[in-house]
């Protein structure tokens, strides 16, 4: 049997980074943009964006779907009364996105090594949940790093009409690989998304605690590892067994 390879992005492959500082400079733009409609203050800005986010975590782990950047955009334009442009949409989640560059994710010890280790014996893959950094950005800063070459699909939610844990997200991964759901190996740092998502596809878990560290529901299905010194041999004993 073949066997394929799924990374989660964000605190899988690369840890988030100083995202305070992303949210600080997404609020200062963002005001500057609605405040050439009409005067805002910096509380209701950071309140429309508390709003922003609570949507998009209720539509994420409840419906299984993230809106994109450009929508959650214009509704918080909407929720402040705020026609805003098409072109000053655009124009804000470019500059969202760019801030992936700006202040950029932190790379993981022994993450590169891995990864091309991994490449000579696996087709290997991304499924990655998205919020205001969009795939696009991502692929960008893949490409930036040296690594976009070594992933033969990637997927993510901005793009695609799921995301994790809906099964179509690893179903299409496998499609893409050309392997059977069972034998995907998803390695991911979130319970809900990443474990429960690729186990309900009857693949592989493993779950990567290096930067998210351990939960308390931690299910007892997933393979934990916390330094990718660990993964190749890994999989190599998963794979055989």
């Amino acid at each position: 049997m073949e066997y394929g390879i799924s990374f989660d992005f964000w605190n899988t492959l690369y840890a988030s980074g100083d995202e305070i500082q992303r949210h600080q400079q997404r609020i200062s733009f963002f005001r500057e943009i609605v405040s050439a409609y009409r005067p805002f203050d910096r509380d209701a800005i950071e309140e429309v964006f508390e709003w922003s986010r609570q949507s998009f975590i209720h539509n994420w782990l409840v419906h299984q779907v993230t809106p994109t950047c450009e929508t959650r955009i214009q509704q918080m334009g909407e929720r402040l009364g705020v026609d805003i442009s098409a072109i000053d949409i655009k124009k804000t989640a470019a500059f969202f996105g760019n801030l992936i560059r700006q202040i950029p994710p932190l790379e993981i010890d022994n993450l590169k090594t891995c990864i091309h280790q991994l490449a000579t014996h696996y087709p290997l893959a991304i499924i990655s949940d998205t919020g205001y950094i969009t795939g696009k950005f991502i692929r960008q800063f893949l490409r930036d790093e040296n690594l976009l070459k070594y992933f033969q699909s990637l997927i993510f939610s901005d793009e695609h009409p799921h995301c994790k844990p809906h099964p179509s997200v690893f179903q299409l991964t496998c499609r893409n690989l050309g392997i059977d759901c069972r034998c995907l190996i998803h390695i991911g740092d979130l319970e809900k998304t990443d474990v429960n998502g690729v186990l309900g596809c009857g693949g592989i878990s493993i779950k990567y605690t290096g930067v998210s560290g351990t939960d308390q529901d931690k299910t007892v299905s997933a393979h934990l590892i916390n330094d990718y010194k660990e993964l190749p041999s890994l999989i190599e004993n998963l794979t055989k067994t």
